[in-house]
C-alpha cells in the first residue's frame, strides 16, 4: 500500500528513485553540481543556508522520510502525501494564481559532505553547488508544495522556490522543527476560508454562496442571529451562524 499511494501521488518517473533508495540503497545520480546564489548564517550552533532553486531541479534531489511500519524505530516523522492537495495546488499553479507564489520557505536538511559554499572574503552571500543526485535534501516542512508541481509541467521549468536548509540535523532534530512548525501554526477555520473567498474577485462558486449569505445576513434574514465568519466568536454559542454550514448547504 505504501508504494501504491507513492505511485499514486508522484508518478512513475518521480517513484522509481526511491524505489532505488528505500529496497536497495541506490541513489539516482543525475551528473554533476547544481549551483545557485545563497546566504549562509550561522546560529545558535547550526548552519543554514537559503537560496532559490528550480522546482524541477529541487524535485529530482529531495527525499521525505515518511512513517511507516518499517522506519518508525529509525525516528522516521514526516506524512504521507495528499494526492487531492496535490492536485488543487496543481490546479492553480497551472493557471498562474498569484496565490501559490510560495513566498515562504521550505524548510530542509542537507548533508554539509554533499555541498560546497564559497564566497569572497568569507561573505555570508555566496555560491552553493549541491550534488545532483536523488535524495541530496530531505524536506522537513513544505513537501505539498514542492510536489505540487507534478501536476504542473508548465511552470515547473522555470519556477524558483525559496529553501532554507539546515546542515546535518539528526532524525530527531528534523523531527522537532517539523512538529514545532506544524503545532505552532494556526488552523485557519472553514468559516474564515469561505468569507476570504467572498471578497476574491472574480468569485469562485464558494465565494459567490459566502456572498450571499454575507448580504442576506446584512438583510437581517438570519432572525437576529450574528453570522460567524471565523473571526472572534460570540460568547453564547446559540447567537451565531457559522457561515460555512450555510455555504455547504448552497453549494
Amino acid at each position: 500500500d505504501y508504494y501504491k499511494n507513492l505511485l499514486n501521488s508522484y508518478g512513475p518517473e518521480y517513484t522509481f528513485p526511491i524505489l532505488l533508495k528505500e529496497l536497495f540503497e541506490i541513489l539516482r545520480d543525475y551528473g554533476g553540481q547544481i549551483e545557485v546564489p545563497c546566504l549562509k548564517l550561522e546560529r545558535w550552533g547550526k548552519t543554514l543556508y537559503t537560496f532559490q532553486i528550480k522546482a524541477t531541479d529541487l524535485l529530482k534531489i529531495s527525499y521525505v522520510y515518511r512513517a511507516r511500519p518499517a522506519t518508525i524505530k529509525n525516528e522516521a516523522y514526516q506524512r504521507m502525501l495528499d494526492p487531492r492537495r496535490l492536485k488543487e495546488i496543481g490546479e492553480l499553479l497551472r493557471e498562474k494564481k498569484f496565490e501559490v507564489n510560495f513566498p515562504n520557505n521550505i524548510i530542509t536538511n542537507i548533508n554539509s559532505e554533499h555541498i560546497n559554499f564559497t564566497s569572497e572574503g568569507n561573505q555570508p552571500f555566496g555560491s552553493l553547488k549541491i550534488e545532483n543526485k536523488f535524495g541530496r535534501i530531505w524536506v522537513i516542512d513544505g513537501q505539498h508544495r514542492l510536489y505540487s508541481f507534478l501536476n504542473a509541467d508548465n511552470v515547473k521549468e522555470d519556477f524558483e522556490l525559496i529553501v532554507t536548509a539546515f546542515a546535518d540535523l539528526t532524525y530527531s532534530e528534523q523531527s522537532k522543527i517539523f512538529a514545532t512548525i506544524n503545532s505552532s501554526a494556526k488552523k485557519v477555520t472553514p468559516d474564515l476560508i469561505d468569507y476570504l473567498f467572498s471578497l476574491e474577485l472574480p468569485r469562485n462558486y464558494i465565494g459567490t454562496a459566502a456572498k450571499i449569505c454575507i448580504n442576506l445576513s446584512n438583510e437581517q434574514i438570519f432572525d437576529g442571529d450574528t453570522l460567524y465568519l471565523g473571526f472572534e466568536k460570540p460568547r453564547k454559542r446559540t447567537q451565531y451562524l457559522g457561515i460555512h454550514a450555510l455555504v455547504r448547504v448552497l453549494t
